[in-house]
């Protein structure tokens, strides 16, 4: 919260930085770019700070100053510039900036398409021992997709992004191992790890509990893991309460009570969780616990999306396309669908390449529709159909193809 005292001292803090900076300090140059970013002090204004970025990068050409100038675009809208800024900070050997610049490579994000370029960055970044950039290159080795499929390799990247520190490596490595995935099962052990995560990630907390409710990989403990799901809800944890919606839901391993699975799903809601906003869109949608309510339904599937749920998009986009509950918008769905297009949802993916395939409301492009395809693939989707009617629109499209005279 802002005070007339805190301002006052945002302000003496920033006139400390602008004399440093024209005195050559690149750390002051990246502290005056933020507090105009952010309104530290001084007015909020993100075309004011690239302004400066540009500024203080003709004077030093750092990486911390192109990383600042990519976010002030990003705060502008301009996907643009912040991809170019993020290549210049590349460039100059900034890590982070490294790994984003493989990502939008890889996503064809304000770019175009190159997982083979992503993969080569990553390897860049992984030198620096950034532990994002080993986790991305296991994801490539997994897929096959800008690398090689080797499940060793994958192995090796991910025990080396746990060993910096990431704890997405560390929690996949508990999977893994759990699964016995790369050839080892250690069930015993993977709790261990599983537990020692759960005290500082909620994801690795609802994926412990998952398991023992269901016996995944580890030893089966019902009454267990519903005394960690209650514990955690009472500590306020927003997945722990949509687990009990759940559970409640479905009533397998507790009592059916769908009027407490809605209440359940509320405070999940209330705590950002955007499964609950998609399960209670469901429930509007089909009439559970609620008189049937289309343009509710729609509206809870729109904050789901905003929460980050991948499925809403799917739902969303088809609604769009279907031309039903919401006038038919290809043009918006496809937008949808590219906007979520890194969380990797199969269904999505092979709804968007239908889009891509057609050209319908996207400009036709059958070499993104194909990656499209093998992603979905690659997450165990069968698109064994969708490859030939995509193979097949390619067939016509050949034959169409305007023959060329020979040269007298």
């Amino acid at each position: 919260m802002k005070t007339p005292a805190t301002d006052r001292a945002y302000r003496a803090e920033n006139r400390k930085a602008w004399r440093d900076a024209r005195s050559g300090d690149v750390a002051a140059w990246e502290r005056v770019i933020e507090s105009i970013r952010w309104g530290y002090g001084v007015r909020k204004d993100p075309r004011r700070a690239l302004r400066v970025a540009e500024q203080a990068w003709r004077l030093h050409s750092h990486g911390d100053i192109a990383n600042q100038a990519a976010f002030a675009c990003e705060e502008i809208g301009d996907e643009a510039g912040e991809a170019a800024w993020l290549l210049r900070a590349a460039e100059a050997g900034h890590a982070n900036c490294m790994v984003a610049v493989g990502y939008h490579l890889r996503y064809g994000l304000a770019v175009r398409r190159d997982p083979a370029a992503a993969s080569r960055w990553y390897r860049r970044a992984a030198r620096l021992r950034d532990p994002d950039a080993w986790m991305n290159l296991a994801i490539c080795h997994k897929q096959g997709i800008g690398a090689r499929k080797h499940p060793v390799a994958e192995h090796r990247c991910l025990e080396a992004a746990a060993a910096l520190g990431s704890d997405r490596a560390k929690l996949r490595l508990a999977a893994a191992l759990a699964d016995g995935r790369f050839g080892t099962t250690d069930p015993e052990l993977a709790e261990r790890w599983f537990r020692d995560l759960a005290v500082s990630s909620a994801s690795a907390a609802e994926e412990l509990a998952d398991r023992k409710l269901k016996g995944d990989g580890l030893r089966k403990d019902v009454r267990g893991a519903l005394r960690m799901i209650r514990s955690h809800a009472r500590r306020g944890a927003g997945w722990a309460w949509l687990q009990l919606g759940v559970e409640k839901f479905n009533g397998k391993r507790m009592r059916k009570d769908v009027n407490g699975a809605i209440r359940a799903y509320l405070r999940a809601a209330a705590a950002g969780e955007g499964r609950a906003f998609f399960n209670l869109a469901l429930c509007h949608r089909d009439g559970t616990g609620y008189p049937k309510n289309r343009a509710r339904a729609l509206r809870y599937f729109e904050q789901a999306l905003e929460c980050g749920e991948r499925e809403a998009a799917t739902v969303l986009a088809a609604r769009l396309l279907a031309g039903e509950e919401l006038p038919r918008d290809a043009r918006r769905a496809a937008e949808i669908l590219r906007s979520v297009i890194a969380d990797e949802e199969p269904e999505g993916l092979v709804l968007l390449a239908q889009l891509l395939r057609d050209g319908d409301g996207v400009r036709r492009d059958l070499t993104e529709a194909r990656w499209c395809l093998r992603i979905a693939a690659a997450q165990g989707r069968d698109v064994s159909a969708e490859m030939r009617a995509l193979a097949a629109v390619a067939r016509k499209r050949r034959r169409r193809a305007p023959r060329v005279p020979a040269s007298p």
